[in-house]
């Protein structure tokens, strides 16, 4: 099952907080929403990096709880999931500005022969799985497929344990939240972020 983000956009005014709806002005047009600068869609590294949601080796600003002051629209928002929201928090624009979102994610995954190979290239992974199995598959040591590919096998079927770290930012939507959505709030005065997830 998958994990989405619910985010409310907030700004001082008078001394309280508002909701900015920006959702709103884009008049149901998924397009217009989806290439909006404050949109979030599914990223469990961001979720991670946010709040320990879905990725939990990497560093992730403080949980708290949903926010005592927060707006009428915002408590209104939330409210309306009706218990089936998890993990609610915020964070201010000072926090997301200061949050090192150059650090490393450590990963693990299974990998065949010929992704091991790019793995060993690149230093990096961009593809893996949590389990594989079927006819003629086999797991074996990191070792063991070293050995098999340097005897010129080609390992298709022949998968093995790595574990590797990447940094942060080598996930778009990271990258996105922290050059775009981040500023954006600058930009528009929003000087918090409320959110929780939904599974």
């Amino acid at each position: 099952m998958g994990c989405d983000i619910h985010t409310c956009y907030e700004r001082r005014v008078g001394g309280y907080w508002e909701l900015y709806d920006w959702e709103t002005a884009c008049n149901d047009d998924y397009d217009v929403l989806f290439e909006h600068p404050l949109y979030i869609g599914r990223s469990y590294a961001l979720f991670g990096a946010l709040a320990g949601v879905r990725e939990h080796n990497v560093a992730h600003l403080p949980v708290r709880d949903f926010p005592s002051d927060a707006s009428d629209g915002t408590r209104k928002a939330y409210d309306e999931w009706n218990g089936d929201a998890h993990t609610p928090t915020y964070a201010t624009l000072e926090e997301l500005k200061a949050f090192d979102w150059n650090s490393y994610i450590t990963r693990k995954g299974l990998v065949n022969g010929p992704a091991y190979r790019a793995y060993e290239r690149d230093g990096h992974q961009d593809s893996w799985c949590g389990g594989v199995s079927g006819n003629g598959i086999e797991h074996v040591s990191e070792a063991e497929l070293r050995r098999r590919l340097t005897a010129g096998e080609t390992c298709e079927k022949v998968y093995t344990q790595i574990q590797w770290r990447s940094p942060l930012t080598v996930n778009g939507a990271v990258k996105h939240f922290r050059d775009v959505t981040v500023p954006e709030m600058e930009r528009l005065s929003l000087r918090r972020l409320v959110f929780w997830f939904d599974n």
